[in-house]
């Protein structure tokens, strides 16, 4: 087993920036396996 953890910042000012770029490769990488749509939780 593995596990791919990509970390990013919530909310459109971060949304494609270098901010994001591990989000954007967990998130790639998600559609590619067919594992679905990677969202955001915000804590509340």
């Amino acid at each position: 087993m593995h596990l791919i953890v990509g970390l990013g910042n919530p909310g459109e000012k971060y949304g494609n920036s270098r901010h994001n770029v591990g989000f954007m490769v967990v998130d790639t990488l998600a559609q590619k396996w067919g594992a679905g749509r990677v969202k955001w939780e915000e804590d509340k």
